[in-house]
């Protein structure tokens, strides 16, 4: 492992990765290395749930997603450690897939935005529980860019709002599971008990979100594939 490296980074280097691997090899067939689209999760492909993630549609989308990530990324990871970052990433990333196959399951859809966005759902979690984790400049900076992407979500083309909104309230919701920066060990033992059952309730609500999306709608016709959003 390079020196300095954290797991944001390794983040950052898989998703140059497979884009890199999806140009040279398979020519931006993004379907086949793994795009969200209802009817491909309905016929048992649920991993695209998580595939989707670390898939680009070209050089630019790459590129601001992979900014976005570099910006929030490293602070948080320094502030709950690895293995929380990426227990958060993760569960961004899979509330935000949950919420596009559910809402909008016809739509092919890829892209890190539901895991960044629930990475500032994170941190509205801990502004939220702890008002002095963040400085008052951190704190109005924090608003102000989660502001900026609601609106450029709401208002942007092409973009997965579903995937975003999923995302946000994923991150927000697992600080329940990852705890704030100040909590330094992860045994259930060592939290109160309100804060474990909501952890618990957490997963079990994005198991059961994810249930209701990979079931195929019962009497909805499939029709033609809907527009290809990039969240």
């Amino acid at each position: 492992m390079p020196r300095g490296w954290m797991v944001s980074h390794w983040i950052l280097a898989v998703n140059g990765l497979v884009f890199a691997v999806d140009r040279l090899v398979f020519f931006g067939r993004l379907f086949w290395l793994g795009g969200k689209f209802g009817p491909a999760i309905w016929a048992g492909e649920h991993y695209r749930l998580l595939t989707s993630v670390f898939l680009h549609a070209d050089l630019m989308h790459l590129l601001l997603n992979s900014y976005a990530l570099y910006l929030f990324g490293p602070m948080i990871e320094r502030a709950i450690g690895p293995w929380r970052f990426l227990v958060l990433y993760l569960l961004g990333g899979l509330w935000g897939s949950a919420a596009s196959l559910y809402f909008s399951p016809l739509a092919f859809s890829i892209g890190a935005s539901g895991a960044i966005f629930g990475l500032l759902g994170y941190l509205l979690f801990t502004r939220w529980r702890d008002p002095l984790a963040m400085s008052p400049a951190l704190s109005r900076w924090v608003t102000t860019i989660v502001i900026l992407n609601i609106a450029f979500t709401v208002i942007g083309p092409r973009i997965d709002v579903w995937g975003h909104f999923g995302g946000l309230l994923g991150g927000f919701l697992a600080g329940w599971v990852v705890g704030l920066p100040d909590w330094r060990g992860w045994h259930p033992l060592r939290r109160p008990v309100r804060d474990v059952a909501l952890g618990a309730l957490v997963l079990v609500a994005l198991a059961a979100f994810i249930g209701l999306g990979v079931t195929p709608p019962a009497g909805r016709g499939l029709g033609p594939p809907g527009p290809v959003w990039f969240p």
